[in-house]
């Protein structure tokens, strides 16, 4: 009965290093900062903007696994919070004002601004959530194009319009006129009676009616009703 127990307990402890081991070996499995700016760069556009800069975040242990963090900096004009798998597959990433400076067991926290709370982003056992919202706001989860059989989703341009566009042959005649647009900035969306000027890349170039400054904004932070009007300059 001791011989059996003390195999037991052998069995228990080896199987317990084995685990250990395991999951040190997976924690290694993060792809180093390098290597995501490059595989960003070779997507282009939505999931890298010029000059981007991509920092490592953290490695996340949720349940059997890891999922490893990026941040994305977009010099002054907010952040790609960047996810990899544990196979080091790119799987996309939510866009923000808010900075990422910290995180916990299973979540990616944003500063808030008023330096004393955060936004949190959880991460579950599938990973990224579709939707998520930040200060009521809510944030798609742009999809790495590989992560996702739906034709024109996970960062690709959609394939349709707002209805009641004009067949394509006719577009080039179309002439933006002052509209309102509604943008959202740190969670708050405000409304500003502007007309489209261009887009280029993630950011979108309005003339303010107010005073008649140009003034660029991404295109994440303009509503869906917003995106969808321009793509008819495209």
């Amino acid at each position: 009965m001791k011989k059996a127990l003390g195999i037991m307990m052998l069995v228990g402890l080896v199987a317990g290093m084995a685990t250990h081991v395991n999951a040190k070996q997976e924690r290694e499995n993060a792809p180093r900062g390098k290597a995501v700016l490059a595989t960003l760069k070779e997507l282009g556009e939505p999931h890298y903007v010029d000059r981007m800069k991509v920092h490592e975040m953290c490695s996340l242990e949720i349940g059997d696994t890891f999922f490893h963090v990026y941040t994305g900096e977009l010099k002054k004009m907010g952040y790609h919070i960047i996810f990899y798998d544990n196979k080091e597959n790119y799987l996309g990433f939510y866009y923000t004002e808010y900075e990422p400076t910290e995180y916990e067991e299973a979540a990616i926290l944003l500063d808030s601004g008023d330096g004393e709370s955060f936004y949190e982003i959880p991460i579950g056992l599938k990973g990224p959530a579709d939707t998520i919202r930040i200060d009521g706001m809510p944030i798609k989860f742009i999809k790495s194009p590989s992560n996702t059989d739906e034709a024109g989703s996970g960062g690709t341009k959609a394939a349709t319009t707002a209805a009641g566009t004009a067949p394509a042959e006719e577009d080039n005649t179309l002439k933006p006129e002052f509209r309102t647009w509604t943008i959202t900035f740190k969670g708050k969306p405000a409304q500003a009676s502007a007309t489209f000027i261009k887009q280029e890349k993630n950011m979108v170039f309005l003339k303010l009616e107010a005073n008649g400054k140009e003034k660029a904004f991404s295109v994440y932070s303009l509503s869906k009703e917003d995106q969808a009007y321009i793509k008819q300059f495209q």
